[in-house]
């Protein structure tokens, strides 16, 4: 049985790059980035990315960058990440992302099977990392500090600050007029975009390459599926490391327009959230499930009213969900009910979340329980889990606002199919599918046969077209961390 649905409207532009551009002129002036530091949210236009983005690209060709070459990040989520990013790929580049938690030896690994040419590292502590093996990286040739703390005395050829990086940039577009612009148009739909290593059940990290076609369709689904636009607020703390955090907080954010709030630390999370007030949410499970204990300890030390005022409105919460769900009319006494409960308890609890805004949250990268999405519909919030994997670009089925099934990961977005094999594994077929794995051909042609991505996921579609995850085909558990 195979499953699909018609796929996506097509825009005017055909790269990321294009999209990147026209987003800028269209939308100079609005906020695109805040980002929390020392307690104060900074503002960033979408005219601030741009200059940054085009400095950036311009500094890395003042030191040689042809097209084609890899440039890695090693950062937590933060600003500079993104604008070396949107810089890098509009010169022609292929950024790939190192997590900040990457042990040496694994930078060392990402370095040599990319061939890294330049490598942007966060501060001391990944600047440490990638000097112990740069002596083992012969593709190596220049490194980029973005937080230059503790390392004003560094005098080392190989290393340059994010700062000197911009004047460079600004230095060479006075003396190289047009330079940016010419190299923007010389992307194409089909060029490798960007890599993602993932690991496998078996031997080293596999990057996954995507090109500027597999993000733009995954861009135009999430538009499409989730009606976002550019009064949403969004929340970044995943890193972009990972398809997820690289999809919702960059390329979607182009796309839409929307503004995204880059939170100060992991610790500060929900506290920035409520400051921050988004009006969607993804996360993985763990996320949520911290959300959910936090209640639950504040529960357990509430007064017996407060208990009991809790216990009523999520139970009156869970009987209107069920209403919502299925598309049908709250009756009056259950919806005035709910009105009161919510007005006096829920809001406040949402609030405390920093949730309150949201229209929906999402949930993905791992399995969630149902009864933790039943939990967060009955506190007066959508919860709608989805699947999908760097392979496919992050997204292939989802529960959506109007159709959905808890316990379910959706059916099939726009433009994708999905059927099983005669083993009951997932097979995914999309725009979406990942040009191949770097350096890798035997995995590449193992993996996805005859258009089809073979996910390694056992599964079961029912009748109406839903998707349910039921074991992994291979020895491998991803954690509620994704």
């Amino acid at each position: 049985m195979a499953v699909s649905s018609p796929c996506c409207s097509i825009d005017t532009f055909s790269t990321v790059v294009e999209m990147f551009e026209q987003r800028v002129a269209a939308s100079a002036d609005e906020v695109a980035i805040r980002q929390k530091d020392f307690g104060l949210w900074l503002e960033f236009t979408w005219r601030d990315w741009g200059d940054h983005a085009r400095w950036i690209g311009l500094g890395l060709k003042a030191l040689g960058l042809e097209r084609g070459d890899v440039v890695s990040i090693a950062s937590e989520v933060n600003r500079e990440w993104m604008f070396s990013d949107l810089g890098a790929l509009g010169v022609g580049a292929v950024v790939n992302g190192v997590y900040p938690t990457d042990s040496p030896s694994q930078v060392e690994y990402l370095i040599a099977d990319s061939g890294t040419r330049f490598y942007f590292a966060e501060d001391e502590e990944q600047l440490d990392k990638v000097l112990q093996v740069r002596d083992r990286t012969p593709s190596l040739e220049r490194i980029f500090v973005f937080d230059m703390r503790g390392l004003r005395d560094l005098n080392d050829r190989m290393c340059m600050s994010f700062d000197d990086l911009l004047q460079l940039g600004q230095q060479y577009e006075g003396e190289h007029h047009g330079v940016w612009e010419t190299e923007t148009r010389k992307a194409r739909p089909a060029d490798l975009m960007i890599l993602i290593y993932t690991s496998g059940t078996t031997g080293p990290p596999k990057g996954s390459m995507i090109s500027h076609a597999n993000m733009l369709f995954m861009v135009r689904v999430l538009r499409e599926t989730y009606q976002l636009d550019s009064s949403e607020e969004l929340l970044g703390f995943l890193p972009l490391a990972h398809v997820a955090g690289r999809m919702f907080y960059t390329f979607a954010v182009i796309g839409t327009g929307s503004t995204i709030n880059l939170v100060e630390d992991l610790e500060t999370v929900v506290r920035d959230s409520r400051e921050a007030a988004p009006t969607a949410h993804f996360a993985v499970p763990r996320v949520w499930e911290k959300q959910y204990s936090m209640v639950t300890i504040l529960r357990k030390e509430a007064t017996w009213l407060g208990r009991l005022a809790l216990d009523m409105a999520l139970q009156v919460g869970r009987r209107r969900a069920q209403f919502v769900k299925e598309q049908r009319s709250v009756p009056t006494s259950l919806a005035v009910a709910y009105f009161l409960l919510d007005f006096l308890v829920l809001k406040n609890v949402r609030k405390l979340l920093g949730i309150n805004r949201c229209k929906w949250l999402s949930s993905g990268g791992a399995p969630i329980s149902p009864d933790l999405i039943e939990w967060f519909w009955a506190l007066g919030r959508p919860m709608y889990e989805v699947y999908g994997q760097t392979e496919c670009t992050g997204l292939a089925t989802a529960n959506v606002p109007g159709d959905t099934r808890i316990g379910s990961v959706g059916k099939a977005v726009p433009g994708v199919e999905v059927a099983l094999s005669d083993d009951q594994e997932i097979l995914i077929r999309s725009p979406g599918t990942i040009m191949g794995y770097w350096n890798n051909a035997e995995k590449s042609a193992d993996t996805i046969q005859q258009g089809w991505l073979y996910t390694g996921d056992i599964g079961r579609i029912d009748d109406d077209g839903y998707v349910y995850i039921v074991d992994r085909k291979k020895d491998i558990i991803i954690t509620s961390g994704g």
